[in-house]
Parts: C-alpha cells; sequence; structure tokens
C-alpha cells in the first residue's frame, strides 16, 4: 500500500524533474495531490507505476470535469526520465481509459486532455495524438504572454472500438511485465490506484 506523505513528494519530483511544473508552479500540482488524501478532492483518482523496489516512477491524475456532462479529465500523466519511451506513459493513459470505460456510459463518455503550445511540448501533444485524441481547442496566452492551452479529446465509446496494444508491456492483475528495445524482460513493475486515507 503506498503511503501519502512520500509518494506524494516522489510524483512532485517527477512533475517538477519533466518540466510539467516548475518549483514555483508546483504549488497547484500539490494542491491536487493534497485535495486527494484529505478526500476535499474526493472524485480525484491517482495512478502510479512502481519499480521493484517500490518507487514510484510514473503517475496519473484523473477527475470528471465540472460543470460538463459525463466527461474526465486527465490532469497529468508523467515518467521519470530514465523510464521514458519505454511505454509507461502508453499503459498509464490505456489503463485510465480502460478504468473509465468500465465505469460506463452514464459516468464517462469522454476524456479530455490539455497540453502547453510550447515547444518544450512537442512531444507531449504528439503522444495525445498518437493516442486518438484530437485537438479540438487552443486559448489564446492562457498560461503566459506566448503560451497557450492545447485541448485534446477523445470519445471512450469510440474508442473502446478500436483494438489498442502496447508492444512492450503485459498488464495482469497490478503486475506489469516491460521488455526493453532489446527484447529482454526487465523486472517486474507494479501498477496501482493510490487510496485515500480513511
Amino acid at each position: 500500500m503506498l503511503t501519502g506523505c512520500c509518494d506524494a513528494e516522489r510524483i512532485e519530483q517527477i512533475a517538477i524533474d519533466t518540466n510539467m511544473f516548475s518549483v514555483d508552479e508546483v504549488g497547484c500540482f500539490d494542491k491536487m495531490l493534497s485535495g486527494f488524501f484529505d478526500s476535499s478532492l474526493a472524485d480525484h483518482r491517482w495512478f502510479v507505476v512502481e519499480d521493484s523496489r517500490g518507487r514510484v516512477i510514473a503517475a496519473a491524475n484523473d477527475a470528471p470535469e465540472p460543470f460538463a456532462d459525463r466527461m474526465g479529465n486527465l490532469y497529468s500523466i508523467a515518467v521519470v526520465a530514465e523510464e521514458q519511451g519505454r511505454g509507461l506513459g502508453d499503459l498509464l493513459i490505456e489503463h485510465v481509459e480502460r478504468e473509465l470505460r468500465s465505469r460506463g456510459d452514464a459516468v464517462a463518455r469522454v476524456l479530455i486532455v490539455e497540453a502547453s503550445s510550447t515547444g518544450q511540448y512537442v512531444r507531449t501533444r504528439e503522444f495525445y495524438r498518437n493516442h486518438g485524441f484530437g485537438k479540438v481547442a487552443r486559448i489564446r496566452q492562457f498560461y503566459g504572454p506566448a503560451d497557450d492551452k492545447v485541448v485534446f479529446w477523445k470519445s471512450l465509446a469510440e474508442s473502446a472500438q478500436r483494438v489498442t496494444s502496447v508492444r512492450k508491456i503485459a498488464f495482469r492483475s497490478g503486475v506489469v511485465l516491460v521488455r526493453g528495445s532489446d527484447n529482454v524482460p526487465r523486472p517486474p513493475l507494479m501498477l496501482q490506484e493510490l487510496q485515500q486515507f480513511p
């Protein structure tokens, strides 16, 4: 079982190290994590991937979009730099989609995700497009004078019709088996949902 304090600090550090947030900006990320653990953001869900030593190496956060009709928002997804490009982001985004679809159309029919328009996020925007998200909006100067918000949209019902596969990953009851580019198995990883404290 994950413990809130240390895991929250590790998830924040991943967000900083991957330039999702600067040290000065991490306060809003901290509020999302704190709100999850103190249940003030009870509808938020956090999924993490741990390595064989129990260290969090990737995380994703989603929640219903306020004031929207059955729409989820993937607020964050991040993988430590040394593990990027090995399929963990694929694993997380596909797991979030699968979890939302399992709740049914009455709960979630659409998933959105947002990204910055700056060059730093080119790979991020490409990642979302590669996962079937279409660009639907651009809000000018949202994050700053030269930094627009780009919004991507995906129908969960339509994406359920397509068969998706992550080439390097097998997922069975929480254990994730990943093969490297040389097709050699790596130590097992653990994908799990963070739990709120009672």
